[in-house]
């Protein structure tokens, strides 16, 4: 699942920057001194989510296979959309 993520640029050094600037704007972290720390609103969402499939990382994997393969038209983007 990581080398699936890595091939397609998740979860690497040139994407780690945008996600991060991404959690500032919406408030997740905020930086103290040398480090990133989760605001409140950062730690409500992880709560909301952690025990949840889209926290997965294996989802995001899977989704982004069919995604390529959508792209790629070997399958059907309305039978994604419906699972």
């Amino acid at each position: 699942e990581r080398k699936v993520l890595q091939n397609i640029g998740i979860g690497t050094p040139a994407t780690r920057s945008a996600i991060i600037e991404t959690l500032f704007t919406r408030n997740y972290i905020q930086r103290e001194k040398k480090s990133l720390i989760p605001t409140e609103k950062g730690l409500q969402v992880y709560e909301l989510v952690k025990d949840r499939k889209i926290a997965d990382v294996a989802m995001t994997a899977e989704w982004e296979l069919a995604l390529q393969k959508i792209e790629n038209n070997e399958a059907d983007a309305g039978a994604f959309q419906n699972r």
